[in-house]
């Protein structure tokens, strides 16, 4: 039993890491500094998932597989944020929603420095 175990956890480890990658913020994913601020863009990660219904890894965006937070960044500067609402979600509060996931875009930027505590 201990082998099976043992075989099940490290047979597991690279899922695992993919999981967790998408939450971990740049600077500590290239250079293992973990700040404050890297709990800050795990929680705006975190934000964009809840409101778009999609994983960190999982936002279609036509034939191509985009991280979530670069498509939600793309869809701000094009004035297209609420696109990314969950399609689930009939009726919601436009200004609300957004807020959120201004607040989470604010959270995910890739300079720690630029983050909110």
């Amino acid at each position: 039993m201990q082998k099976l175990g043992h075989k099940l956890v490290f047979g597991m480890l690279p899922l695992v890491l993919f999981m967790i990658l998408g939450y971990l913020a740049p600077e500590y994913a290239l250079g293992g500094h973990l700040t404050v601020k890297a709990d800050v863009y795990s929680y705006g990660i975190l934000t964009l998932e809840v409101v778009s219904g999609r994983t960190w890894a999982n936002a279609d965006h036509g034939d191509a597989l985009k991280l979530l937070a670069e498509w939600a960044w793309e869809l701000y500067q094009e004035e297209k944020l609420l696109d990314l609402v969950d399609p689930q979600l009939e009726e919601f509060p436009e200004k609300e929603v957004l807020r959120y996931m201004k607040v989470a875009l604010f959270c995910t930027q890739a300079a720690a420095s630029r983050r909110p505590v």
